[in-house]
């Protein structure tokens, strides 16, 4: 057995372990293995939630599942660390279908859009200059610039939380269209705001 082999035994086994010590409340044990993994988990959900908080979110929830499911863990069907890895995308994955996440984050990723422009410009605080802006209607007044074509898919996913799917089905246009509209729209945006 190679060195590589022996250390990724010898981490399942360390793993195994605290998860029977989980398994009988030890939080120590919980500790541990959060030290240990916890890093992966929290990039992991990043990967497939892009957004820390909801990352973060997820980090504890499948921490959580861990301290709740650790008896019924198997080593037989597995590593500890693939238990937790398979954990950790299935709710990262419920995390991005729901339809919360769906219309916040297409908030988050416009506002950003708008509070990049603004953190070029030496603004000293971007989150107050963004709601004073919005309060002023100047983001509305600036969205009348784009197409007819990109305010439509902007209107319909930031505005009425549709889906890309969804706004898709409701124009009769495909799915990388309306990506590619999303994307413009957001893009003139960008350089309308910057003048």
């Amino acid at each position: 057995m190679n060195t590589s082999a022996r250390n990724r035994e010898d981490a399942a086994r360390k793993d195994t372990i605290l998860l029977e010590r989980i398994s009988q409340g030890d939080s120590k044990a919980l500790a541990d293995l959060y030290d240990l993994h916890g890093r992966l988990v929290y990039s992991l959900a990043f990967n497939t939630v892009g957004v820390r908080a909801d990352a973060e979110e997820v980090a504890q929830e499948v921490f959580l599942k861990v301290w709740n499911h650790a008896a019924s863990f198997d080593p037989v069907l597995g590593s500890p660390l693939g238990w937790i890895v398979t954990i950790t995308r299935r709710l990262a994955i419920d995390r991005t279908r729901s339809k919360s996440y769906k219309s916040s984050n297409r908030s988050s990723e416009f506002d950003e859009a708008v509070i990049a422009t603004q953190d070029r410009k030496q603004v000293s605080d971007p989150t107050e200059n963004m709601v004073a802006r919005l309060q002023e209607g100047i983001v509305k007044k600036n969205l009348s610039q784009l197409g007819e074509k990109q305010l439509e898919v902007i209107r319909l996913s930031y505005y009425e939380s549709m889906s890309h799917s969804e706004v898709s089905e409701q124009l009769g246009i495909p799915l990388g269209t309306v990506k590619s509209r999303l994307r413009e729209a957001i893009n003139q945006l960008r350089r309308i705001m910057e003048v």
